[in-house]
């Protein structure tokens, strides 16, 4: 739990100081249920939550997540 916390601490960190304006999606669905998860923002913060997304879970081993990145057209 430490761990994430500091990892969205230098993400937003990193964030602040970028100029960085395009917005990105990931667009994940949850194998076994069907479920839909959609999250967008800046390239990094969206590609730690689809990791997080993805990891492998103890406490809910049955949910397995994929998930799609995408740039998100204005």
């Amino acid at each position: 739990m430490q761990r994430l916390i500091l990892i969205w601490i230098v993400i937003f960190l990193f964030i602040s100081c970028s100029k960085e304006k395009k917005t990105y999606c990931a667009n994940c669905t949850e194998l076994t249920t069907g479920t839909q998860a959609y999250f967008c923002g800046s390239s990094i913060v969206v590609d730690v939550y689809i990791s997080d997304k993805e990891s492998f879970d103890p406490g809910n081993p049955t949910l397995q997540w994929e998930c799609h990145k995408e740039e998100q057209i204005p």
